[in-house]
């Protein structure tokens, strides 16, 4: 029988084709692909249904990003029922890996408070270029480079309520950051991303990607980042880096496969599927 393997997606509002792409990488390498919603998780009896697959069939669980906010600490409760070994992206990555605050060791300088006035003071104390970021956020949303300290009171002004990272400006951003897809113990490839005249990265903000060549790469950083991806129960990940820094780390569900592919002509898909077949089948059959 080959093996089987349970995406759960909520495909509306999806900022990236993941839903369907990498279904259909497993489908072409005659995998048994099941789908579900998010929401679509049951458990009657001790048994955990998504939709009507019983997920403890199934040689692999992927949830491709969060799934409703209203649902998500319930949904996290019922996927740790699961053998962690399955799971691409088990619930405790979840809960503490997507942010800034996980990564500051590998950061350029930051400062992290819910209140102006903490950033303001450390803005004005230490000086030069910042930039100011949603701790839990993604996609480019509310970034904004901060060259006054006065900028930052605007920026939560319009957002309160919410925890902010002041970061210290990378001046290697400029000429673009790199993007780095892993999958297991694999890398798939990277690339880079032009930021838009606001200075912001980010393909969903209107950064435009180019080719990246092998030495663009940081390679121990990305390795360091990537060994501890991997022990902390993720397997599929964006590892975003510029100037010797970690910029960001997508673990939720990272774009980027299609842009793998539209710039360097190749098809991730056999590559990917091999990653997770090394990654989670052989320790399990053999």
């Amino acid at each position: 029988m080959p093996p089987s393997i349970l995406f759960l997606s909520s495909p509306v509002n999806t900022h990236n084709d993941n839903h369907e792409r990498i279904p259909g990488y497993f489908r072409a390498a005659g995998w048994q692909v099941h789908c579900a919603d998010h929401e679509s998780l049951t458990v009657s009896a001790l048994q955990i249904k998504a939709g009507n697959i019983i997920a403890d069939d199934a040689d692999v669980i992927w949830p491709l990003g969060f799934g409703p906010a209203r649902t998500f600490a319930d949904r996290m409760q019922l996927l740790s029922r699961l053998e962690a070994g399955r799971m691409m992206l088990t619930p405790h990555a979840f809960h503490t890996l997507h942010g800034k605050a996980a990564w500051l060791d590998h950061a350029a300088e930051s400062h992290i408070s819910s209140r102006a006035a903490d950033l303001i003071a450390i803005a004005r104390q230490r000086g030069g270029r910042w930039v100011l970021k949603p701790n839990g956020g993604s996609l480019g949303r509310q970034v904004q480079i901060i060259d006054e300290p006065r900028q930052i009171t605007t920026v939560l002004d319009a957002a309160p309520r919410q925890y902010w990272v002041l970061q210290r400006y990378i001046p290697a951003i400029a000429e673009g950051e790199i993007r780095t897809l892993i999958c297991g113990g694999t890398v798939l490839g990277s690339y880079r991303r032009l930021p838009n005249p606001q200075g912001i990265a980010n393909l969903a903000a209107g950064g435009k990607p180019l080719p990246a060549a092998a030495a663009d790469a940081d390679e121990g950083l990305i390795a360091e980042v990537h060994a501890r991806l991997l022990q902390l129960g993720v397997g599929f990940a964006a590892i975003d880096t510029a100037g010797g820094h970690l910029v960001e780390t997508n673990i939720a569900n990272p774009g980027g496969l299609q842009t793998l592919e539209q710039l360097y002509g190749r098809n991730t898909g056999p590559q990917l599927v091999e990653a997770v077949s090394a990654r989670h089948l052989r320790g399990w059959r053999e």
